[in-house]
């Protein structure tokens, strides 16, 4: 997959999440809030200023108001006629237009005086007795004029939609922040939650609220939190049950040790005085020492099973069918020796596997093990196999023992097969009802 289009993908799916949802809501919602009080704020007040600059005494007063201002600029700069750029300027910084018309006499002599004034601020266009002009009294004259306020509304109007639009978006930045509110206050609280799990406190209960993709990420770290726990616990739990297993193994076998040393102590100082007594020490000393040899190997099997520091045992290509048929035939004369019957028919196609011979053949120890402890003699042993592409599947039925009850399981056999099998590339499985059991046993081949 290309950057570009796993970029692409990154960006849809968040699109589709519940929390951009939510945002964009809030966001549309903030939107139309503040562009509502906008219009309001806007034509509400240019409305009061297109009011206030219509009435007449308002008009008069400003007016009255920006001649007395030009009058005052006149005599502070000592301007004449002339002078119209700062005129010009001045109209430009109130806002305002100046329409200069003359002086009576040049309204009189308007027809004769037209091409001397052409360059001059006067205007001609229009006669002072259609109008109430002002006196501005130039250094070189004094001039009648009259104010226009048009361009003084259009800046009472901008600077009015200035002050809306900033309110309007202070307005916006309100909504949106009272929106999430909720959602940035949970954003806080999980960063809470996380510094206390960060320094140990696996027991507390990180916060979820809400149905997004916020809460979402609060339950997956409960359900992190709660199988760490979970993990932690077994843990311990299995480091208690092995400290009181070996305790347990260590006791056993000490006791018959102890009776081994006090028989073989007997024996070496000849406190015996017949020949029965004699047989009867070595024949408790052996006793003690098969005993000794069934502790010991059990204890063996479970580190073994459990340990994980054993060296990988080194595999090579062999018959599988000679093996196999050999292994069998040893484990069904030693079965059959404990009372069981039965029922195989050797393997006759030709095979090849990549095992270890001894790891092989510890697997079958387990597997009859098991079954001369737990499986019921009356019931024949069932061996059957079936050949497949690139699998041999070998399958052990028998029914179990009702009187298993007092034999005590750890069930370390099964893991050494487990863990055997796995090294080997196979898999096992046991299924078990209560009455009968079954042991299947997945095997890699090659055909020769």
């Amino acid at each position: 997959m290309s950057k570009e289009k796993k970029q692409k993908e990154i960006y849809t799916s968040v699109f589709k999440t519940k929390l951009w949802k939510k945002l964009s809501l809030c966001c549309m919602g903030a939107a139309t809030g503040s562009v509502l009080l906008l219009a309001l704020l806007f034509f509400g007040s240019r409305s009061i200023i297109y009011r206030h600059m219509e009435n007449r005494n308002v008009q008069q007063t400003q007016k009255d108001q920006v001649m007395a201002e030009l009058q005052a600029f006149v005599s502070q700069r000592g301007l004449s006629t002339i002078n119209k750029k700062e005129i010009l300027q001045w109209e430009k910084k109130k806002g305002v237009t100046i329409s200069f018309l003359g002086t009576k006499d040049t309204i009189r002599e308007l027809e004769t005086l037209q091409e001397k004034y052409n360059n001059s601020v006067i205007s001609i266009y229009q006669r002072p007795q259609e109008i109430q002009p002002y006196e501005v009294r130039f250094k070189d004259a004094v001039v009648l004029c009259k104010p226009v306020l048009d361009r003084m509304t259009e800046r009472y109007t901008t600077v009015a939609l200035v002050i809306s639009v900033l309110i309007s978006t202070l307005f916006f930045i309100f909504l949106l922040m009272l929106c999430m509110k909720k959602r940035l206050s949970y954003v806080v609280d999980l960063r809470d939650d996380l510094r206390l799990l960060e320094a140990g406190d696996l027991d507390h209960e990180v916060t979820v609220s809400g149905n997004d993709e916020l809460s979402q990420i609060g339950e997956g770290i409960n359900n992190l939190r709660r199988n760490v726990l979970h993990k932690i616990q077994t843990e311990r739990d299995a480091i208690t049950a092995n400290h009181e297993l070996i305790t347990a193994m260590s006791h056993d076998l000490r006791t018959p040790l102890t009776k081994q040393i006090g028989y073989l102590e007997i024996l070496y100082r000849r406190k015996f005085t017949q020949e029965e007594e004699l047989f009867d020490y070595i024949q408790k000393a052996r006793s003690n020492a098969f005993i000794m040899k069934d502790t010991t190997d059990k204890l063996f099997r479970y580190f073994l099973a459990f340990g994980g520091q054993q060296q990988e045992a080194q595999q090579s290509e062999v018959d599988g069918k000679a093996l196999l048929n050999s292994v069998l035939k040893e484990q069904i004369a030693y079965i059959n020796s404990q009372g069981f019957v039965v029922s195989f028919s050797p393997i006759t196609e030709a095979f090849r596997m990549l095992i270890n011979p001894e790891e092989f053949a510890r697997i079958f120890d387990n597997i009859f093990h098991n079954l001369r402890k737990y499986g019921d003699n009356t019931v024949p042993v069932n061996i059957s196999y079936t050949l497949q592409p690139g699998e041999l599947l070998l399958m052990v039925q028998n029914g179990i023992r009702q009187d298993t009850s007092k034999v005590e399981s750890t069930k370390i056999g099964l893991k050494i097969v487990e863990k055997i099998m796995k090294s080997m590339g196979g898999s096992v499985e046991v299924m078990n009802d209560g009455q009968y059991f079954i042991i299947q046993l997945v095997f890699k081949i090659d055909y020769a």
